[in-house]
């Protein structure tokens, strides 16, 4: 899904309810990232001024190596669009937010 992230929350979303909260630890594997509560694997890719997010389902929680591991707390506003925040610290935030699909 195509996507955009920002470093703050505006505002329209900063009085939603949101639909679920949760803490996790991403771990770090190469280009992508596994969630310890989901059991998902994702990544995001840029191809010029496009960000693309992709997440599989990862039942298998065994990997070779890693290089990270961070304590984050997950906000999902809306699952249709997809809008949710990644909070690392009280001073660290992305927000995303899911772009329409255009048609060909």
């Amino acid at each position: 899904m195509k996507i955009s992230i920002s470093s703050t929350i505006p505002r329209m979303w900063k009085t939603a309810r949101p639909i679920r909260v949760y803490e996790t630890n991403f771990i770090y594997i190469g280009v992508e990232r596994y969630d310890t509560v989901t059991k998902t694997l994702s990544s995001i890719e840029r191809n010029g001024d496009t960000l693309t997010y992709l997440e599989n389902p990862c039942n298998h929680a065994t990997f070779s190596s890693s290089y990270a591991n961070e304590h984050v707390r997950v906000t999902i506003y809306s699952e249709s669009p997809r809008v949710w925040s990644e909070e690392l610290s009280p001073h660290e935030l992305f927000f995303f937010v899911q772009q329409p699909t255009q048609a060909v």
